[in-house]
Parts: structure tokens; sequence; C-alpha cells
């Protein structure tokens, strides 16, 4: 059974103002739940069900669980419907001096819908980009929706915020931005090293960070749509540079 106190706890959660204060946040849902248990996040503790429970408290040994009903659950979850589970974790902090600069990293400017950013995140992950560096006023990636929609690769990948055109300043790595204008990215050569920038949904990369790209690289259009979705340009670029 939730207490008022736990309610209100998990409630706060979906802010950042109080995740940051707190120092915590959600992950929800089941498959959520097991990937948060085989990282290396730690988890305060798990609000599940008891069906739930007796069918994985093998798994979930040495966590604080507090069983409650579905639609306990329910009612406290951002989901529309999530019947089995939540757990609350640490935050995790990440810094500049985090980065491998050893492979690609991937930066994004301004990035606002927390869909996309998930999908991004989980994309990364797909194709082996271990830190994302993203300008400060990039969507939190404790953001419930951006947790939810990057499935679990959040918990892999290094995710720093910072000012993302001093980092690119300072940068002595390729900076490579993606623009409708740019060159054909079918043209390039395999990309070992370097810092891939993607843009805001709606403007593009900004002004100011446009100032450090070094290389402009486009998808090829054959169609009439005005443009494609960040995270769909994302997994186009990702897949062309691993694969050229």
């Amino acid at each position: 059974m939730l207490s008022k106190s736990q309610i209100k706890l998990v409630k706060s959660l979906k802010h950042k103002k109080y995740r940051n204060n707190y120092n915590l946040f959600i992950v929800e849902g089941l498959k959520g739940i097991l990937e948060a248990k085989k990282s290396n996040f730690t988890i305060e503790k798990i609000i599940i069900t008891e069906e739930v429970y007796d069918k994985y408290k093998n798994q979930l040994s040495k966590i604080k669980i507090i069983i409650a009903s579905e639609n306990q659950i329910n009612s406290v979850s951002t989901l529309k419907n999530n019947f089995t589970g939540l757990a609350i974790l640490k935050m995790k902090s990440y810094h500049l001096d985090h980065i491998n600069f050893k492979d690609l990293i991937l930066a994004v400017d301004s990035i606002k819908d927390p869909g996309n950013f998930g999908a991004i995140i989980r994309i990364a992950d797909w194709y082996n980009i271990k830190n994302i560096v993203c300008s400060n006023d990039t969507v939190d990636v404790y953001n419930p929706k951006v947790v939810q929609s990057s499935m679990g690769s959040f918990l892999r990948i290094k995710t720093i915020y910072t000012d993302l055109s001093n980092f690119l300043n300072k940068s002595n790595y390729d900076i490579i931005g993606t623009s409708v204008n740019g060159d054909d990215i079918r043209n390039f050569s395999r990309i070992d090293k370097g810092i891939i920038v993607l843009g805001n949904e709606s403007n593009g990369i900004s002004k100011e960070v446009s100032k450090y790209i070094d290389k402009w690289i486009s998808i090829k259009k054959y169609g009439n749509a005005e443009s494609l979705n960040v995270a769909i340009s994302s997994a186009i670029i990702l897949d062309n540079i691993r694969n050229s």
C-alpha cells in the first residue's frame, strides 16, 4: 500500500524541479524496472504489484520493495496504462571529462520534444554511440517521456549538458552539422572520430553553434516532404556513417 507521502513523491518526480531537488527520477513499467536492475544506476525503491513481485522477486533481491495495487500504480504513473510498477532511481551527473573521444560523439542543439530525444538516445545506443553532449536548453534526459521512449538506452549512454558552443569551440575534432543544404551523406568516407551535431526540430542548428561546424551533411531527398523528423534523420545519418 502506498502512503500519502510516497504518492506525493512519485507524482512530484514528473517535474524537473523536484527531480533536481531530490536527485531522483522514475522508470516506469516492468521492462524499465528490469533494465534498471541490470544497470549501474542506484535503485532507491521499487513499487510493484504483489503478482509481479512473486514472479520476479529473485531478480529484485536486495532492493526495497513496496507492494501496491494496480490502481494505485496506474494513478501515479505518467503512462496511460501501467498496472505493473515503477522504480525510483538516483540521478547521475556526467561531465565533459567523462567523454571518450576515441569514437563518434553525438551533440544535440536545443532538442525540445521528449519523444524525439528518447528516440535519439535509443538510436545512438543501437549504433554504439556512448556519449551525447546536449545544449543546456535540451529537454531533461530524466523527463519520464524521454526515459520511456529511450526504452532503457539512457541507462547505457552518458548524457552531458553544457554550453554547446563553448564545447565545440574547444574541440580538436571534426564537427559535422546536419542541414538540408549539406553534402550528401552517402558521399562521405567512413568517420570514426568526430562530433555529429543535430539541430532543433523546427529551427535546425542555431547560428551560434553553426559557427563551429567544419562540414555539413544532408540526406538526399527524392520526394516532396519539407523535412524529416530529427530522430529519423539521426538514424539514417548514423547508419551511413557506421556502414560507409
